[in-house]
């Protein structure tokens, strides 16, 4: 199997995989928006953004640098990953002692003390997900951790419907978020045992060199837990649940469709590793067509939603999540940017400059904060929607600044103007012709592939690729 199928196929089964894992997450989290209401549902949405920014200290950049690491050198996978579980089980287990304490001293409803202690135990599970799965991503075999997530989101959908038809309380949908991360983490170990045996070990020289070159990557994934999460803990400050609920509900879709960008990397960022060091063709291409295609297809949603926008919101969450229609937009033209910032962050650390993320994580987030404060008493969750198209962009235009400064690699201007004209002229013909969403979702396919190939922003290398791929 050749570099090129195997990339794409290993690309594929996590894409396909997931698409199928966020119809089973889409459908009970959009019935479990519609039973809870926009307040029940900013409580639940702020328990898990306080959650997530704790996520951030059981990885630390420790996953990222083990599966670069492997890539490097595969004879270390055994002793890495069963170093690498053990240390990570004994963060996630003083991280969770720390909330839990935590919880108790602060001024918090007694429902958002009660779901954050609950919702803790998911540190447990995420800690062990990525070193499980280590085997699979350097050797390109993405169907198995694929296989287990969509085993926990069969579960999770099983537990929201059970919920919803008992009329359960809160409490219990914060319970099926934990158990279908516990059932993907237990899928995985199982998977992962017919090919390695695994063994938990305890080893501080393994330990020190991890920590050691991850904290550089580790203070980027702070800083983007934090871009992403503190918005919406501001907004319920602000303005309470109810505000957190019309911004959460299509955030949750927003997040989902970011499938498609990690789906990719997870099978790129071994072979950025393995390709740095002579910088050669395959390392500057393979940014080139990445980079080409998640900007062809994020701008072709952005277009969809800004058209759609209110069709879409309605039919998903009901009328009483109407004014979420405003933010729906906002949120998708900003997933232009998050689209083509993972690969933009994949490649900078591939070559070993994660440094280089830190400041501007650092400035995106003190944008974040600055707008948040000024926006939101004004616009209130269309304020926080905002934040995050901008410092999103800036994201994006600090990192393209760099690759281009340091290795003189950047995205064709071609294809971009090329793009973003195409989507502009789609946009025009969606907005005169007024067709329902249904139709138009293939029409738009047809118009937006015949101006990329009429554009030769598309051709024959494109095509030829694809046979490759699949043929």
């Amino acid at each position: 199997m050749n570099l090129v199928r195997g990339i794409v196929l290993n690309s594929s089964y996590i894409v396909v995989g997931k698409i199928i894992e966020i119809l089973f997450r889409v459908v009970p989290v959009v019935l479990m928006i519609r039973y809870l209401g926009s307040e029940l549902y900013g409580v639940y949405s702020f328990v898990l953004a306080f959650i997530g920014i704790f996520t951030v200290f059981i990885d630390f950049g420790i996953d990222k640098m083990l599966i670069r690491e492997v890539s490097k050198n595969k004879d270390k996978l055994e002793e890495y990953v069963g170093s690498i579980s053990t240390l990570k089980i004994i963060v996630a287990g003083f991280l969770i002692f720390i909330i839990v304490a935590a919880v108790k001293l602060m001024d918090l409803p007694e429902v958002k003390t009660k779901g954050i202690i609950i919702t803790s135990s998911i540190l447990l599970f995420q800690s062990l997900r990525t070193p499980f799965s280590a085997y699979f991503r350097v050797n390109l075999k993405m169907q198995y951790p694929v296989l287990a997530m969509l085993l926990g989101s069969i579960a999770f959908i099983i537990l929201i419907l059970w919920f919803i038809q008992i009329e359960a309380s809160l409490y219990y949908f914060f319970a099926a978020y934990v158990i279908s991360y516990l059932v993907i983490t237990i899928c995985i170990y199982i998977f992962s045992r017919r090919f390695h045996k695994m063994k938990f070990k305890i080893n501080p020289e393994i330990w020190e060199y991890f920590i050691k070159i991850s904290v550089p990557f580790g203070l980027v994934l702070l800083l983007i837990m934090l871009n992403d999460r503190i918005g919406i803990l501001i907004l319920s400050w602000l303005k309470g649940d109810e505000a957190v609920g019309y911004f959460s509900a299509p955030l949750a879709i927003t997040t989902k469709l970011t499938v498609i960008p990690f789906a990719s990397m997870l099978s790129l960022f071994p072979i950025f590793s393995k390709f740095y060091k002579d910088r050669g063709i395959i390392w500057k291409k393979s940014f080139e067509i990445s980079f080409k295609y998640l900007f062809i297809i994020s701008i072709f949603l952005a277009v969809i939603s800004t058209i759609y926008s209110k069709e879409i919101v309605t039919q998903l969450f009901g009328r009483e999540f109407m004014p979420s229609a405003e933010v729906f937009p906002i949120l998708m033209w900003s997933l232009v940017f998050v689209f083509i910032n993972f690969v933009l962050i994949d490649v900078i650390t591939s070559a070993g400059r994660q440094k280089a993320l830190i400041p501007i994580y650092g400035l995106a987030l003190m944008l974040t904060v600055i707008l948040n404060l000024v926006l939101v008493p004004k616009y209130s969750f269309i304020g926080t929607a905002v934040s995050v198209l901008i410092s999103k962009s800036v994201i994006s235009f600090c990192c393209t600044y760099y690759l281009f400064a340091k290795f003189a690699v950047y995205p064709n201007p071609g294809v971009l103007a090329k793009t973003a004209f195409s989507s502009a002229v789609l946009l025009a013909i969606l907005s005169l012709i007024k067709i329902p969403l249904w139709l138009a979702m293939p029409v738009a396919v047809v118009i937006y592939l015949a101006l990329l190939f009429s554009l030769k922003i598309l051709g024959t290398y494109d095509i030829n690729l694809l046979k490759r791929a699949y043929l």
